[in-house]
């Protein structure tokens, strides 16, 4: 039986951070743009926060872009070096500044780190995050009175680790605990999108007034984050922020719907639940990839399915040696048009989002010079 065949400018394979950052880059400049995947990817096993070199040699990290230039030098194959700092930098910018218009914001400096409090009450360096996390860091909450609030029974935070770690770090900090018929974080968040006064109500009953700062578990909404924070925020008359949690977490897939939202604006396809189950590479060129009983012909395409690709998936024909230039490499041959955005291009030094973002940044520019040069 003769399967049906397509062509697309490019194919995306993966659908999480990389993937859709690269698909994004390509379908902006009007390029017809097709993401496959077999299911929502990881993003939202992240606390989507994201982070590019919180420590290096025991430190902390505060001057991201000078501990870079170090990093760099001394793992010469990771994303960060073969993308090199300023590109590093300029796709956390662009992230960034692209996400202000979007379903959820990044806040924070791409060239240097900053501080937030993690769910257990400790501290760690990270380089962006959610404008709703933003007010979570030691310089904003010292000597200011804060109230924690605890939700018996939500898993992915620790509340009473939280509260002694802010008290720790002299904030006037105490805990509250509010009744609410749910469990988990998802759940919350989806309750806080449908009936966000119900919760209001619950929080004034259990006295969550008079204080600088309300600490939230990350549970104020999915999709209508901003409106429910500028509400609860009138109505107590403080700032509210979210704790991070441990993953998965509600913050990771916002940052999910925030790339879908950017790729959906760019006219990019994305489909789940298909299985790429082989690729033909030809005189050094993708020529073809099977997906169940369809045939797709790319003009480029790039493989972004993380840490899967040699751990779980099996695509016949697809070999996964990189090239410093991201291009796939079959028995030494450089194949022009197949580029890889994913976590073995970082090897053992993942690092965070940050190489996720940065390896599909860099995949996505230099598979649209590829589509601008013509070539193949």
């Amino acid at each position: 039986m003769n399967r049906q065949k397509k062509h697309v400018d490019a194919l995306v394979i993966g659908c999480g951070v990389a993937g859709m950052t690269a698909a994004e880059i390509i379908g902006k400049e009007g390029y017809s743009v097709h993401v496959l995947a077999s299911g929502y990817g990881c993003t939202q096993m992240s606390s989507g926060t994201i982070d590019v070199l919180g420590r290096y040699q025991g430190e902390e990290v505060v001057d991201l872009e000078a501990k870079l230039d170090g990093f760099i030098r001394e793992n010469p194959r990771h994303i960060y070096a073969l993308a090199g700092k300023e590109k590093v930098i300029q796709a956390l910018t662009e992230f960034a500044v692209e996400s202000a218009s979007h379903i959820v914001e990044y806040k924070g400096e791409p060239r240097r780190n900053t501080r937030i409090f993690t769910p257990l009450g400790t501290v760690k360096n990270t380089c962006l995050v959610q404008y709703t996390m933003s007010l979570n860091n030691p310089s904003e909450l010292t000597g200011k009175k804060v109230l924690v609030v605890a939700i018996p029974g939500l898993s992915g935070y620790a509340p009473n680790l939280f509260t002694e770690g802010l008290r720790r770090r002299n904030v006037k900090a105490r805990m509250v605990r509010v009744n609410v018929p749910v469990k988990t974080t998802f759940q919350l968040a989806r309750f806080f999108d449908l009936e966000a006064e119900g919760i209001i109500t619950h929080l004034k009953e259990a006295g969550a007034a008079g204080f600088d700062y309300v600490a939230m578990p990350p549970v104020l909404g999915l999709r209508r984050t901003r409106s429910i924070l500028k509400m609860l925020e009138e109505d107590f008359e403080a700032h509210f922020f979210e704790i991070p949690s441990f993953p998965p977490s509600v913050p990771g897939q916002r940052l999910h719907f925030l790339l879908e939202e950017k790729c959906e604006q760019a006219g990019v396809k994305v489909e789940m639940g298909k299985n790429v189950t082989g690729v033909k590479i030809k005189n050094g060129y993708l020529r073809e990839v099977e997906v169940d009983k369809e045939k797709i012909t790319p003009s480029v395409g790039v493989v972004a399915t993380g840490w899967m690709l040699k751990s779980i998936l099996r695509i016949k024909g697809l070999p996964f040696q990189v090239n410093e230039s991201l291009n796939v490499e079959k028995n030494g041959e450089r194949v022009e048009n197949l580029f890889l955005a994913l976590s073995s291009v970082s090897y053992e030094n993942m690092i965070g989002l940050g190489a996720a973002i940065t390896s599909g940044y860099l995949a996505g520019i230099n598979a649209l010079k590829y589509l601008r040069e013509g070539r193949g």
